[in-house]
């Protein structure tokens, strides 16, 4: 190319030196393997600055990242918290992520203990909440029924202990899957004296073995 060459009126040395593009102002831009002609406006609508502005819809990555600060996928960050325990003991962690907090909901909930005090009468359901250990302390205000469910989604093998508080009124035990307690017997538990007994599983709760103390 050689002579003096404008755009819209103006040189291209000129556009060479301006610091804000006009949305009016034009382009040369490559669509669908044509050369065309386009107003800034068009073809900056939908592009994120090079610094500063915000994505508010979902972003796909295709590889993981290579250094510190690239982006996780969900795929790279349940691998590396799988792999960072025991995979034979814990499983594999499935979750959705979607930002940093999500991250740390992934950690807190499924690598950290979890400790529940309920008041129950009438009916309750537990379930299994941690990879590391599930416990709960009940404090009856009625006779109560407890359900165990199934389907914790977690992996791996998982413990709950319950303490049971009576305060004079009876509880039983059903569970959604199937149940198998030490001794072939389920134990019956005192309205007169706290009842401790612990559960656990290795399909999620599809079979829970019971052993009371």
């Amino acid at each position: 190319m050689s002579g003096t060459t404008t755009q819209s009126g103006q040189t291209l040395s000129d556009l060479d030196t301006a610091t804000t593009a006009a949305p009016a102002d034009t382009v040369l831009a490559i669509v669908d393997g044509a050369l065309q002609q386009l107003p800034v406006s068009a073809v900056t609508a939908d592009s994120l600055p090079l610094a500063g502005g915000n994505i508010t819809g979902p972003v796909t990555v295709s590889v993981a990242p290579t250094d510190d600060t690239g982006v996780v996928r969900k795929v790279d960050l349940t691998k590396y918290v799988s792999d960072s325990v025991s995979s034979s003991a814990l499983g594999t962690i499935t979750a959705t992520v979607q930002n940093n907090a999500d991250i740390v909901a992934v950690i807190a909930s499924t690598l950290s203990p979890v400790q529940k005090s309920i008041s129950a009468s009438n009916s309750l359901s537990l379930s299994f909440l941690s990879k590391i250990s599930t416990a709960y302390s009940i404090s009856l205000s009625g006779n109560c029924t407890i359900n165990i469910n199934s389907g914790a989604g977690i992996g791996g093998l998982l413990t709950m202990i319950v303490t049971l508080i009576p305060n004079g009124f009876n509880a039983s035990i059903t569970f959604d899957g199937k149940s198998s307690w030490l001794g072939g017997f389920e134990p019956i538990f005192s309205n007169s004296q706290t009842s401790i007994f612990m559960l656990t599983t290795s399909d999620d709760g599809a079979t829970c073995y019971g052993k009371p103390y």
